[in-house]
């Protein structure tokens, strides 16, 4: 499976297998991260549709409902004690927190039929308002007009659609476009020549809502071939703010995962790594709900550690130490790698990379970005060491070109990756 990218933020092109594993290596701002975010957004988008649809309808739903309360609350005129002391109890009674999850229940049922009777029965009521408005009687009716539109059965195309709208603004804060020209971004998912997936932004967010701008192609057989899971990890240190509420949503899927305390099936990869680790840690990551937090348990004693006063390095193992413990590491669920180099010492980039071609030996995908010289050997050797070459793509992202380009062969890697690396000595002023 290839994904292509073209104007999508800093690239202009770019060309990716997500089969096996695959290392892009480059400057800052060429796109790097953009390439595992666009990847990130379409698996979650796809394989996660009905729960991400759920969840933008059920926050709507709230929102909808509790901004009504307010309005019909604000709106209510002065008049006589008896007339108003009628309407505060209709509003109390009628339009409280309750109205709003019997609706989230009911959309969680796909009984929407009921929804719109309970909906309608609001709409009727809105006339037995002593003290509101004939304006503000329609402003609330068409309200409840608009919420009831929520609860439509949508077909599984724009279901898709409606998640991937969803993802980008979670994912990109819908700033998609290279904000330099006005290039349409466009990008493709394609099996073997069989375009899965194929969408099109144009670059007029001044005049246009995301959803607008967006239009798309979809396979119909692309749930049933898209991987059904994927990990995005950036930083380790997202295990100091377990309980935070504003945080990256592929911070949140990572600590909602990383919570589970509950023990899965390990298969023999899992089993394997998480003893690696075990060994490596001298302990165990874990995740203790009463503390709603992570703790880090060395090895032969009941102590717990704060995860703040662990390394930062040992953190990063420790994610992935308590993934393999629960069973998530397998060949349906890809992994997304962002720079991960930058909390470890060489000699643990040298274990991660042996890590990484231990799970590519298991199937399982990974794209990585790094800037790492060391990252990128050690990848080379312990590929060749397990006669896996043919299942390594290296990438180099031209911030000058603006192309994120595949490196086929090793004298390649040294003259691209490689002297991009040793180029940065040069920046270094002579001292006597």
């Amino acid at each position: 499976m290839k994904i292509t990218l073209k104007n999508v933020g800093y690239i202009k092109k770019a060309d990716i297998t997500l089969n096996g594993l695959n290392v892009i290596a480059g400057p800052n701002g060429t796109g790097k991260s953009t390439v595992g975010k666009t990847v990130y957004t379409i698996i979650k988008s796809v394989s996660n549709s009905k729960r991400i649809v759920f969840e933008n309808r059920r926050m709507l739903v709230e929102s909808m409902c509790r901004t009504l309360f307010y309005s019909i609350q604000n709106n209510l005129q002065k008049s006589d004690a008896k007339s108003r002391n009628h309407d505060v109890s209709i509003l109390l009674e009628r339009f409280n927190a309750s109205f709003a999850e019997t609706l989230v229940r009911l959309l969680k049922e796909d009984n929407y039929s009921e929804a719109h009777r309970i909906i309608i029965a609001q709409i009727n009521l809105i006339d037995t308002f002593l003290t509101l408005d004939e304006k503000s009687k329609l402003s609330a009716k068409k309200s409840l007009n608009d919420l009831m539109g929520v609860f439509t059965d949508i077909s599984e195309q724009e279901e898709i659609k409606n998640s991937l709208e969803f993802m980008y603004n979670q994912m990109f804060r819908f700033q998609v476009n290279n904000l330099g020209t006005h290039a349409t971004s466009e990008v493709v998912l394609d099996n073997n020549g069989d375009k899965l997936l194929e969408y099109k932004i144009s670059n007029n967010a001044n005049v246009l809502p995301f959803s607008e701008r967006l239009s798309i192609k979809i396979n119909e057989t692309l749930k049933q071939r898209i991987l059904p899971e994927v990990t995005f990890i950036e930083t380790p240190l997202l295990l100091q703010v377990a309980n935070a509420i504003n945080i990256p949503y592929y911070w949140k899927d990572l600590l909602d995962k990383l919570k589970v305390n509950f023990q899965k099936t390990q298969n023999t990869l899992c089993k394997s790594v998480y003893k690696d680790l075990s060994d490596l840690l001298k302990g165990e990551l874990v995740y203790i709900p009463d503390k709603q937090d992570f703790f880090f348990v060395p090895a032969n004693t009941d102590n717990n550690l704060y995860v703040g006063n662990m390394a930062s390095g040992e953190k990063m193992f420790g994610i992935l130490q308590k993934m393999a413990r629960y069973g998530m590491l397998s060949s349906d669920h890809m992994f997304i790698f962002d720079e991960p180099e930058n909390h470890l010492h060489p000699e643990w980039q040298v274990k991660l990379a042996e890590l990484l071609i231990t799970l590519l030996e298991n199937d399982v995908s990974v794209l990585l970005t790094t800037h790492s010289s060391i990252l990128i050997n050690a990848l080379q050797e312990f590929a060749h060491a397990k006669k896996l070459e043919s299942k390594v793509n290296f990438y180099f992202a031209d911030l000058k070109k603006g192309i994120i380009d595949n490196v086929e062969n090793f004298a390649e890697k040294e003259d691209v990756i490689f002297k991009s690396f040793y180029d940065a000595e040069n920046l270094l002023p002579d001292i006597d």
